[in-house]
């Protein structure tokens, strides 16, 4: 095994390495038709993120500080991906906010748990006739992290439904959301 001047071994560098890649996304210096995703040139939306992560593996969507909306360009629902983490900067600061479009995120067959959904402040999700949630829907076996969020005014009319998270046939981790001010007629 060898050492750098540190006292890592080669399978720290190599660890490092993979957790510091990744895509970048920045409402305020994010560009869709120009960017391609890297620190120094990020997208604007997590919608244009998203689409490009469709079968590239394991990585992570760090989304810096900022009011991801329409008006930004996003479309709702945003749609995770297996194997494709999206951290936000912190749930102060990062805020994904659907306006009463439509549901907020849907997690629909994302079946590695290291994937994570966390650092955001989930809001304003409206369920549509077709949906069960507001703020965040997981099924098809969904094992995914839900951490570190703040998951905020969203709703649900439907019968059986939640107006902040929506479980059905899957079992994510929740921990460590503050869940306030939803309204649904199962789970608030």
């Amino acid at each position: 095994k060898a050492y750098n001047q540190l006292g890592a071994s080669e399978y720290s560098a190599i660890y490092q390495f993979s957790t510091g890649s990744g895509f970048y996304v920045d409402a305020i210096n994010g560009n869709n038709s120009t960017g391609d995703g890297s620190q120094s040139n990020p997208w604007k939306t997590i919608t244009r993120a998203l689409e490009q992560m469709s079968g590239m593996g394991q990585y992570t969507i760090h989304v810096a500080a900022g009011t991801y909306n329409t008006a930004l360009g996003e479309i709702f629902p945003l749609l995770m991906v297996d194997s494709v983490s999206l951290i936000g900067a912190g749930s102060n600061v990062t805020i994904i906010d659907a306006e009463s479009s439509n549901t907020v995120i849907k997690c629909i067959g994302i079946l590695d748990s290291n994937t994570s959904l966390e650092g955001f402040t989930i809001t304003n999700g409206k369920s549509p006739s077709t949906s069960a949630a507001g703020g965040i829907y997981v099924s098809s076996g969904s094992t995914l992290r839900i951490i570190n969020n703040k998951i905020t005014a969203n709703q649900s009319e439907l019968p059986a439904s939640g107006g902040a998270i929506y479980i059905l046939n899957a079992s994510p981790m929740i921990g460590n959301n503050l869940i306030t001010y939803n309204h649904g007629q199962v789970i608030n």
